[in-house]
């Protein structure tokens, strides 16, 4: 016997979603908890084959038994609205991984080292050059000199070379060396090289996206149109 009429009723908050289907004195209720089927008249036959209106099939093999199926139903489920799903891909499924916990990362010296009196002379460049002047006062590390680099200003040796986001950096020329970086990519992040085209670098960003690789370089040679 097919259901004659189908009514939904959907409410928000924690209100229920109720359906309610009425054939031949079965009446069928979708809540939280589930399908609960109940008979107004034992005498009667009833069989629930079709879907309701929500998509819902329902099914009775015996009358007597209050619980027919154990449906969920929550907010924001497709039962709830029709609105077109984005397709699944590799694209907007993967996601961008985050790098593994290290110690926090101290830079002893910041500041750059200048070549002694590169300030005085034009002629001088301000790349670093150790002085080898026997009365030099800066070789001689004399007190408010300038200072030298030296072992003592090194960073850790287990953030050494490590960007803010806490990954190596990795050049790639090409997609095909970003899928070195497929079980690595919690402690490497891909840069693309400087001479790579910006038809090229659009591969490489995709190509590292599906795989969720961080690219430092990402925007470079790159616009986006509003």
């Amino acid at each position: 016997m097919q259901m004659s009429h189908a009514a939904v009723v959907l409410k928000s908050g924690w209100l229920k979603w109720l359906i309610e289907a009425r054939s031949g004195g079965c009446h069928v209720i979708l809540s939280r908890k589930g399908i609960r089927a109940r008979r107004e008249n034992p005498s009667s036959q009833v069989s629930l084959s079709e879907p309701t209106s929500a998509g819902i099939p329902l099914w009775l093999e015996n009358p007597e038994r209050n619980v027919v199926e154990n449906v969920r139903h929550r907010p924001q489920s497709p039962l709830d609205d029709n609105r077109p799903r984005p397709a699944s891909g590799p694209h907007n499924t993967a996601k961008m991984v985050a790098a593994k916990k290290h110690i926090p990362i101290v830079k002893k010296h910041k500041k750059r080292f200048n070549r002694h009196q590169s300030d005085r002379f034009k002629c001088v460049d301000p790349s670093w050059r150790k002085p080898k002047g026997i009365d030099s006062r800066v070789r001689r590390r004399f007190s408010g000199q300038a200072a030298m680099p030296k072992i003592g200003y090194g960073s850790n040796k287990k953030t050494r070379h490590m960007t803010p986001s806490g990954h190596k950096v990795f050049l790639v020329q090409n997609p095909k060396d970003v899928e070195l970086l497929l079980m690595h990519n919690r402690t490497y992040a891909a840069e693309i090289g400087h001479a790579v085209s910006s038809g090229k670098r659009i591969d490489i960003i995709a190509k590292a996206k599906a795989l969720g690789v961080k690219v430092t370089n990402a925007k470079g040679r790159l616009t986006t149109e509003s």
